[in-house]
């Protein structure tokens, strides 16, 4: 007899590497243990059940065979809490534009912006500026599922007037003047 195992430990998606499932759209935040036998800690993890995953898939491998190793197992992770942690100094993101931005693309008036992949980028933050010598002229703007794939913020003056979201697209955001 034979199985597979998908994930053998569990982990986490730091910074901008989470992913979504499409059809239903389904976001995932920062876990992925996909019900791993060891957790993203390190420790056995537990199944829909409330069994143990490590200990059933070992007790299956050492039943396939009489001569299996037998490992001793690690003690569990020791849990700490840090308490409250104070970060008293922030930056505004547009005063930080000239440290984070790795690329400039201009766009041509009547053409679609680029999407990431067309920008070669694979993961992170776009920022789309209107740098026109003309006043902005748009009142309002609206997202389709079909054009935004995960969130959109929308900011005026380097102020956040709207946040927009993939499940709730179609959305108009109106814009102040």
């Amino acid at each position: 007899s034979s199985f597979s195992i998908y994930m053998a430990h569990g982990g986490t998606n730091f910074g901008h590497w989470s992913g979504a499932n499409d059809d239903p759209y389904r976001p995932d935040i920062t876990s992925y243990d996909y019900s791993a036998p060891i957790s993203e800690t390190g420790d056995h993890n537990t199944g829909n059940d409330g069994q143990d995953l490590f200990a059933a898939i070992q007790s299956a491998i050492l039943g396939t065979s009489s001569n299996a190793p037998r490992y001793r197992d690690l003690p569990p992770n020791r849990i700490k809490t840090y308490g409250q942690v104070a970060l008293p100094e922030a930056v505004s993101l547009f005063d930080s534009l000239g440290s984070l931005a790795s690329c400039q693309h201009a766009v041509q008036p009547g053409t679609s912006l680029p999407s990431m992949e067309a920008l070669g980028q694979s993961y992170g933050l776009i920022l789309y500026r209107y740098a026109g010598q003309r006043a902005f002229e748009v009142s309002a703007v609206t997202f389709q599922n079909e054009t935004l794939h995960d969130r959109v913020q929308v900011f005026v003056d380097d102020v956040e007037v709207a946040t927009a979201y993939r499940p709730m697209c179609p959305m108009t955001v109106n814009l102040p003047r």
